[in-house]
């Protein structure tokens, strides 16, 4: 499935269990110039909003622009009523944004997935003179403990690509090369999630890689992730840890 359609029969689990991020990107951003006052920033691929929301107190306008129509109608539905909010049907190859009308493009858990030549043109175009690039993941600190450790160990027995996902190939390498620059600048911020088994089961089943029920796969890890909270929960509860990275830069 193309990356465009892959989360259509996902969208209620992605946007109920999937983290949201910190605050602090907020303060990074205006702390090194990236997100001036009465901005208009370009979320690009802003699926249901998780990163859109953040925001809303802090520019003139932000673009949520999201090829995915049932993600895109989720944040319509989510933020109707904020004026500030644009809902957008684009990509990140072709936003239909106006040129030099941007001050900060960002992408959430998203940018993996897009044409890096295509979009970087488009990103270009988009951007005012001095604009600025934020790219932003959350991945699972999987050397935090034996809880993440043994969650990493379920998917990797599991999914036989795993390692290949292109979120995890993403290197700080292949970011510079995107920005054409060694200035990029790397935030690395703690983050976490609570989970009962049900959200568990729901933040398991947002992963585009994981395949749906009544897959045969996907009933077997089920399985063992329902074995895996039982071993680790406490109080009913487990905690994921994230380290939320964020890439900041300009494009030359």
């Amino acid at each position: 499935m193309d990356s465009t359609h892959r989360f259509s029969n996902r969208v209620e689990d992605y946007h109920r269990h999937r983290p949201g991020y910190p605050n602090d990107i907020i303060h990074i951003l205006q702390l090194e110039g990236a997100l001036p006052a009465f901005a208009i920033v370009a979320d690009v691929g802003s699926g249901t909003g998780k990163l859109t929301q953040m925001f809303f107190k802090y520019v003139d306008k932000i673009y949520g622009v999201e090829p995915n129509l049932d993600m895109r109608r989720q944040a319509e539905k989510d933020f109707v009523g904020i004026a500030r909010f644009i809902s957008v049907n684009g990509s990140a190859e072709s936003t239909t944004l106006h040129p030099a009308s941007i001050d900060l493009v960002c992408a959430g858990q998203a940018f993996h997935w897009f044409d890096r030549e295509t979009c970087r043109g488009e990103f270009k175009r988009i951007l005012k003179p001095e604009g600025w690039v934020a790219l932003v993941w959350n991945l699972r600190d999987v050397e935090e403990d034996q809880l993440q450790q043994a969650y990493e160990h379920i998917m990797k027995t599991n999914i036989p690509d795993y390692k290949k996902l292109d979120h995890k190939t993403m290197t700080d390498d292949k970011i510079k090369n995107f920005f054409c620059s060694k200035d990029v600048k790397k935030f690395i911020l703690p983050n976490f999630q609570y989970f009962d088994l049900p959200s568990l089961k729901g933040r398991v089943l947002s992963s585009s890689y994981v395949p749906r029920p009544p897959d045969p796969v996907a009933r077997r890890i089920l399985e063992q992730v329902a074995h895996f909270f039982q071993q680790h929960q406490q109080s009913g509860r487990i905690k994921f840890v994230y380290k939320t990275t964020l890439y900041l830069g300009q494009l030359n």
